[in-house]
């Protein structure tokens, strides 16, 4: 297997995705490969140093313009939005009628 492969199981072992085997195949192919021992240990210590870090706070000027444009911006009606009436009946909102389409679970119009 080429080093690629290696590199993407790189990131998911430090991400604990790994199964036992492909754990082992990865500590197999780090034995051997000093360049791919070389990128787990930077991917390792950059992970360490940005979870020593945490979050910055938002700034609360951002925050206020985030507050107002929401309270200005109208929701968009949704015309795909699926209403359950009953257990067996679906009401979405006609595109061209403002009668709404009832629609059974097997996806016929009532």
């Amino acid at each position: 297997m080429t080093c690629e492969h290696y590199i993407e199981m790189i990131s998911a072992g430090i991400d604990d995705e790994l199964t036992d085997v492909e754990v082992t195949e990865l500590e197999d192919h780090l034995r051997t490969c000093s360049e791919c021992r070389k990128l787990q240990s930077r991917v390792q210590n950059q992970n360490a140093e940005m979870s020593d870090k945490g979050v910055p706070p938002m700034p609360e000027t951002l925050r206020a313009n985030i507050r107002q444009k929401l309270m200005l911006t109208k929701p968009k009606p949704h015309a795909h939005i699926w209403y359950v009436d009953d257990p067996f009946r679906m009401i979405i909102p006609a595109k061209k009628e403002n009668k709404p389409l009832v629609m059974s679970p097997w996806g016929r119009a009532i």
